[in-house]
């Protein structure tokens, strides 16, 4: 390698070191734009080939955001409500939760120490260990009631920023839509030529594993949601949408969807009936979901184009979140599936020649 290819890597070592460092200072100023990034590449396909047919761009743009807004605004009529409502209810009925709680977990620790042969403090130690999730032990003043106007301020802060990104994120994603092709253009014509063929032909690659996987994912998560929320209601059980529409959403990372709603519907079928063998409808319910997901769903709409070990996803999503916050959980498997193009290009191409 000889120094001005070395100066040129040198140097783009330090142009990507300094944009991940000045993404990970200003990710929260990022997180709008982001949003209408992410909208933008999935609404820009839909809208070329409306163009490509003749019609003209601006048209095709009003079109998708017109028949986008419809969409979402008819899901959001017929669910917000009975998601309001349910999740209304689940907070009033929390308390009662808690205090089933500590009622179970009193008697297992009594029995614990029945075990080891100490039951004079049995009832105490379990009035202790218990009061701690107590809302009657919550301090309201003092120390306490600073803590709850600081928390009240930071509620309001964080309420006008996501009204002003409410706000900001179609008007950039129209923007985007608008000059996508411009904006392409231009990012191709700054690669150097020694390296634009590859480059493209690895982003070329990346998009169509994105494509493929977020399109997939989507369809995915709509329909465990659906299938969760159905087969929670068919079993009779309080706040099936709630818990199936938690479950589908949180199902872009392996198991985690379904363990969380299997543990939130397994609570509730026990506090509704007070009856443990009724968890096994609720097993049933997730089990057959987790069938149809492994072996239809995820393979049919997904498939193996982006071939990430479910560890790795997970990994990627923490490491994304604990990086950079709602941004980073958003990026993190486009990342991830973008940078395993990456390496697996670098791989094949450092491969000796034979």
């Amino acid at each position: 390698m000889n120094s001005l290819t070395q100066q040129k890597s040198l140097t783009w070592m330090i142009i990507i070191i300094f944009f991940v460092a000045a993404f990970y200072l200003i990710s929260d100023v990022l997180t709008p734009f982001f949003v209408s990034i992410f909208i933008a590449y999935l609404a820009n396909p839909a809208i070329s080939r409306m163009e490509a047919a003749g019609v003209p761009r601006w048209v095709s743009m009003l079109i998708g955001i017109v028949a986008l807004t419809f969409i979402v605004a008819s899901i959001l009529l017929l669910l917000l409500p009975t998601l309001q409502s349910q999740l209304a209810s689940f907070a009033d009925k929390l308390p009662e939760y808690i205090s089933h709680a500590k009622q179970w977990m009193t008697t297992l620790v009594m029995r614990i120490k029945e075990f080891s042969g100490n039951t004079e403090d049995s009832q105490n130690g379990g009035s202790v260990v218990l009061n701690a999730i107590s809302p009657e032990s919550i301090p309201v003043s003092g120390e306490a009631a600073a803590a709850t106007v600081e928390a009240v301020k930071a509620s309001a802060i964080t309420l006008l920023k996501s009204v002003t990104n409410i706000f900001l994120v179609p008007v950039i994603a129209f923007y985007l839509l608008r000059d996508w092709n411009t904006i392409t253009e231009k990012v191709t014509s700054l690669i150097p030529e020694g390296y634009r063929k590859r480059i493209i032909n690895i982003g070329t690659q990346a998009d169509e594993v994105l494509k493929s996987f977020l399109h997939g994912q989507f369809l995915v998560m709509c329909a465990l949601a659906i299938l969760y929320s159905a087969g929670l209601f068919l079993i009779g059980l309080d706040f099936s949408l709630l818990i199936g529409v938690i479950a589908g959403a949180l199902s872009f990372v392996p198991f985690l969807g379904t363990g969380i709603g299997l543990i939130i519907a397994c609570i509730v079928s026990i506090m509704q009936s007070d009856q443990w063998l009724d968890v096994w409808k609720v097993l049933v319910v997730f089990s057959i979901g987790q069938f149809i997901e492994g072996n239809l769903l995820t393979p049919k709409l997904v498939g193996e184009k982006i071939n990430l070990h479910p560890v790795i996803v997970i990994f990627a999503v923490l490491a994304g979140g604990e990086l950079f916050g709602f941004v980073g959980i958003l990026l993190a498997l486009p990342v991830a599936a973008v940078a395993w193009v990456v390496i697996k290009d670098v791989a094949k191409n450092s491969q000796p020649s034979e």
